[in-house]
């Protein structure tokens, strides 16, 4: 999946499960939500031809040509680094609470968005047999441009119906 659909699934996954398990209202969620956008692209640091692995050209070559793309990033061992990872940040600074679990549903957004791609994800990595949804579609394709377009609309207008009617 291409990095802006990634970005807005996981702006998307995160305002609503916010607004859902948490009691932040959604003034405060902002910052929250720009860091799901930025955790949705972190998986895709295992290419040098991805958005945040070009930025990264060192740690992106390091990790690809040990793990390869949709490899460690992309499996349920780095999951639960992050999960691990935000447990703890979170136990030692509650305040922080909020941006762990929007980084860790932004994290794993990006591995759901794979998943629905024909070339899947090695979820159980170092195993390298992939798996992918039974409806998958194709990175770059015709379907996956449809599916930012409607996630766009779909959060602009949450984002005008509940941030912005307010102010």
């Amino acid at each position: 999946m291409l990095g802006f659909n990634h970005a807005l699934i996981g702006t998307f996954s995160y305002l609503g499960l916010a607004r859902l398990f948490t009691s932040a209202d959604l003034a405060t969620i902002g910052l929250p939500a720009s860091l799901a956008a930025l955790a949705s692209l972190l998986p895709d640091i295992d290419t040098p031809y991805s958005g945040l692995g070009r930025r990264m050209l060192p740690v992106s070559i390091f990790i690809s040509s040990k793990a390869g793309h949709r490899g460690f990033t992309h499996s349920f061992k780095a999951c639960l680094l992050v999960l691990a990872i935000c447990g703890i940040l979170s136990f030692l600074r509650p305040v922080w609470t909020l941006g762990c679990f929007a980084f860790l549903v932004g994290y794993s957004s990006h591995i759901f968005a794979d998943w629905l791609t024909t070339e899947g994800i090695a979820f159980f990595w170092p195993n390298p047999k992939r798996y992918r949804s039974p409806v998958d579609f194709r990175t770059g394709s015709l379907v996956e441009y449809a599916i930012g377009f409607v996630f766009s609309i779909i959060l602009a207008v949450f984002i005008y119906k509940n941030i912005l009617q307010n102010f």
